[in-house]
């Protein structure tokens, strides 16, 4: 009997081991998404790699901010898909040309 018991309760115990890190490896994943949706990816690599201390200077850099004239208007007049698939192609031209160019992307709100 106390063999089987001992069986049962390493049985759970790895299965409550295995959930518990297929947790972790969800958080951890969610946390380097977000990551990188915020901070340029040497900077999220750095941070992964325990760095958390740095500072960097930079010889130039420039700002982009950009309003769209009359989207508001334009928006009422579209359908939310619509309006979706305009805004991301916007934003996905935005990103290749800043690939294009090597420009470390910080941040896009919209």
């Amino acid at each position: 009997y106390h063999f089987n018991r001992q069986a049962r309760n390493n049985f759970w115990n790895s299965r409550l081991y295995a959930e518990i890190v297929q947790c972790q490896m969800t958080v951890r994943t969610r946390t380097h998404d977000l990551l990188l949706n915020t901070l340029p990816e040497t900077i999220v690599k750095e941070i992964a790699a325990g760095n958390t201390r740095f500072v960097r200077r930079y010889a130039a850099a420039s700002v982009l901010q950009c309003d769209l004239e009359g989207f508001t208007a334009l928006s009422a007049t579209r359908s939310p898909q619509q309006v979706l698939n305009l805004v991301s192609d916007l934003f996905d031209t935005f990103d290749a040309i800043a690939g294009k160019y090597g420009v470390d992307k910080v941040k896009t709100n919209g």
